[in-house]
């Protein structure tokens, strides 16, 4: 979770600077941006940033379907890593300016993705792509640390802050090396999805079965 933290982070400030001030995973920012367009006569500005919201609400879409069909989450970071090269390459074409509106949608597809597929760790629901979502579970967390006293109970809420120092360091990250190297800094979010699979990987066939070794264990 702390690496997925870190890679929303830099897909956010890299889609930020290379999009023009287009929020890739924040989209209460994109929403007020959508209301200010219309307020203002500027329908064109809205559409724009109406669209990184479409795509995030496609990509969480899809992120719904691997959950609901019990895919393997490799599965949701193999997806989510295609769309941040789709948009690797978007960006750095020649024809970037006809294509602005299809690679905007990539990362955007990405952060949706990412926010449906890791939803639980600590004992509860997380975030990991978007902030106001980290900082509502971390009081949460807290203030049931706080009332429980017991040991151990502040784990949850040790890891969205750590979630949320992860996301705010991918973002610094991002926008130092995007300062050095444009849109080819999109390469950074790369290293966090392969940790994350490496560090999934194991995991997975042990919890898959789980449920035979249970059912075995009652027949005998």
């Amino acid at each position: 979770m702390l690496l997925l933290g870190l890679v929303a982070g830099s897909v956010d400030a890299i889609g930020y600077v290379t999009l023009f001030h287009l929020f890739t995973a924040n989209m209460t920012g994109n929403s007020i941006d959508v209301a200010n367009g219309i307020a203002a006569h500027r329908l064109s500005g809205s559409a724009w940033h109406a669209l990184p919201i479409s795509a995030f609400l496609l990509g969480a879409i899809v992120g719904a379907l691997f959950a609901s069909a019990h895919r393997s989450k490799a599965l949701a970071l193999v997806a989510e890593a295609l769309a941040l090269a789709a948009f690797a390459l978007l960006a750095s074409t020649p024809r970037f300016g006809e294509l602005h509106w299809l690679t905007a949608a990539m990362p955007a597809l990405a952060m949706g993705i990412q926010a449906v597929s890791f939803r639980r760790a600590g004992g509860g629901r997380v975030q990991t792509a978007f902030v106001t979502g980290m900082l509502v579970t971390f009081a949460d967390a807290l203030v049931a640390w706080v009332k429980s006293k017991r040991p151990g109970a502040g784990a949850r809420a040790r890891l969205v802050l750590g979630i949320w120092l992860a996301y705010v360091t991918g973002a610094f990250a991002g926008f130092a090396a995007h300062a050095r190297i444009g849109a080819t800094a999109i390469v950074l979010p790369f290293g966090g999805l392969f940790g994350a699979l490496v560090l999934i990987r194991p995991s997975e066939p042990s919890r898959r079965l789980e449920p035979s070794r249970r059912s075995a264990g009652s027949t005998s």
